[in-house]
């Protein structure tokens, strides 16, 4: 056995376990991707009204500053 057989052999593992993760039709793929894609859109709205919120102060507050 040299080398190149091993790391075929490696190669040929995480593809079969990976496989089994990454199935398009697997259910937790499906539900992880969709919570993820849930997750970000609920942290940008997040974001965007605490920046909304920053923005209105610094406004408030820019006279204060000269």
């Amino acid at each position: 056995m040299n080398a190149t057989n091993f790391w075929w052999g490696v190669g040929d593992f995480m593809d079969s376990i990976l496989s089994l993760i990454y199935d398009e039709k697997n259910m937790i793929t499906t539900v992880f991707n969709t919570s993820v894609v849930i997750f970000g859109f609920l942290a940008i709205l997040y974001w965007l009204s605490r920046q909304k919120k920053f923005n209105k102060q610094a406004a408030e507050n820019k006279d204060q500053l000269k």
